[in-house]
């Protein structure tokens, strides 16, 4: 099971993973620094609740996935 651990697919679909989790915590404060400013919480908060929640579950998952293969 262990050669399967470092394959070349595996790299780019964690690689991937990381930076949609990335690029979804700068969308969450993109839109959080908007919501500020436009001072409209209702509209804006019930999204930002959702991404934030799949952006730290995805960083989450990356970072087990990337100590697991540590061996």
């Amino acid at each position: 099971m262990a050669k399967y651990m470092d394959t070349p697919a595996r790299k780019i679909f964690l690689t991937l993973w990381r930076d949609t989790g990335i690029a979804l915590v700068v969308l969450y404060f993109g839109l959080l620094i908007l919501n500020t400013l436009l001072n409209d919480f209702v509209q804006v908060l019930i999204p930002l609740t959702g991404i934030g929640w799949v952006a730290a579950a995805m960083i989450i998952c990356w970072l087990f996935f990337k100590r697991s293969t540590k061996g």
